[in-house]
């Protein structure tokens, strides 16, 4: 079995900004780089970074949730269908739910 590299060392960065191929992260690094991608904080402003494209569908299961969009004045809008395809959109502040 190889010897570790002596000039390895562990990379506390959540960034990973070192770049390099003898740092390794830690468990909470990485947790903390992953997590800033997926909430918004390291990505492009949102929760998926910069977006996410699809050629299918996009389908909610859950009645209680809708489609959430962004108005120009910066007020959230939540949309959602009745039981008889009607659309119903709900005011949601300035806050994003």
């Amino acid at each position: 079995m190889d010897r570790l590299n002596p000039r390895i060392s562990l990379d506390l960065d959540p960034a990973m900004a070192a770049d390099s191929n003898l740092r390794v992260p830690t468990q909470k690094a990485v947790k903390d780089y992953i997590d800033a991608i997926v909430d918004g904080t390291g990505g492009g402003g949102n929760r998926w970074g910069s977006g996410v494209d699809t050629t299918d569908d996009v389908i909610i299961d859950d009645s209680a949730n809708g489609l959430v969009l962004k108005s120009p004045d910066a007020h959230y809008w939540r949309v959602q269908v009745t039981n008889a395809g009607a659309l119903t959109i709900t005011d949601l502040g300035t806050t994003k739910p």
